[in-house]
């Protein structure tokens, strides 16, 4: 559940947001990739390890299953299938 996952994904800015993003990028010393990667990370992090989950958008069965606190296999396969998680 730990192990990391390369995912690619476009990414649409203005011309400004470029500007300002690869102004940061190189104060870091990373490239305009590297620093939206580490900002996209961070975001998702944010997300999923929030205090508050938005009822929205999980289940509470799902909540279980991301964070490891659930043990039906049969459940979880059945959420994956419905919800295409992989």
């Amino acid at each position: 559940m730990n192990d990391k996952q390369r995912i690619e994904l476009t990414v649409e800015l203005t011309e400004f947001e470029i500007d300002v993003a690869t102004d940061y990028a190189q104060n870091r010393m990373q490239s305009l990739e590297e620093f939206l990667a580490e900002a996209a990370e961070d975001k998702v992090q944010q997300i999923a390890y929030g205090a508050e989950w938005d009822d929205d958008i999980l289940t509470q069965e799902e909540i279980e299953e991301f964070t490891n606190n659930y043990d039906n296999d049969q459940l979880i396969d059945y959420l994956r299938d419905t919800k295409g998680y992989e």
